[in-house]
């Protein structure tokens, strides 16, 4: 359970939730042959951009405090 707080305080939690319902309503809708609206896809873009691109960041300052402490 402190894991989840730890993400939680990181907000990984809160950009994967995002990520996830964004998506699941792209998907619903072309699914559903309903119009994707354009503002939908180019928030789910820049959700996926930041969430994504914030794991790397995290992963490379990682990496980095990792070679520095060898």
């Amino acid at each position: 359970m402190d894991t989840f707080w730890q993400l939680f305080k990181e907000n990984v939690i809160i950009q994967a939730v995002l990520a996830l319902m964004f998506g699941a309503t792209a998907c619903y809708l072309y699914a559903a042959e309903i119009p994707v609206p354009m503002e939908l896809v180019a928030l789910l873009s820049v959700i996926l951009g930041y969430f994504f691109g914030s794991k790397t960041q995290n992963a490379v300052f990682k990496a980095q405090i990792r070679s520095l402490e060898e």
